[in-house]
Order: C-alpha cells, then structure tokens, then sequence
C-alpha cells in the first residue's frame, strides 16, 4: 500500500502502474498510478518478517 493506492507485487518484468517489483536487495522499483497526488510521500519498507522498516522518501512530480 502506498499511501490510500494499493500496490501489487510483479514478479515477471517492470511494473505496471499500481505495481512494485523487487529487482535486487538494493533496489525496488514502483509505478504509481496517474491517479497519485503530487507531492512527497515516506515510503516504508518491511523487508522480511522481524527485519527493521527502512524509510525512504518519494517526490512524485
């Protein structure tokens, strides 16, 4: 979930917009929906069960 937009994990190539795919341990690509209000948003990250969130912050122009 991003904010009140739900979002979909893809495993099979880039995202399409509502959806979010993890490429690698360093990097995690998304694809908001035009929907999604410009502005910054905090983007909270669980990576696994028991794992410490990380937090990134997001401008979507």
């Amino acid at each position: 979930m991003f904010e009140a937009v739900p979002l979909v994990e893809t495993t099979t190539g880039p995202p399409a917009p509502g959806q979010f795919r993890v490429v690698d341990l360093d990097t995690l690509e998304l694809r908001l929906t035009a929907a999604t209000p410009a502005r910054r948003y905090l983007l909270q990250v669980q990576p696994a069960a028991g794992k410490p969130t990380m937090e990134i912050w997001l401008d979507v122009p």
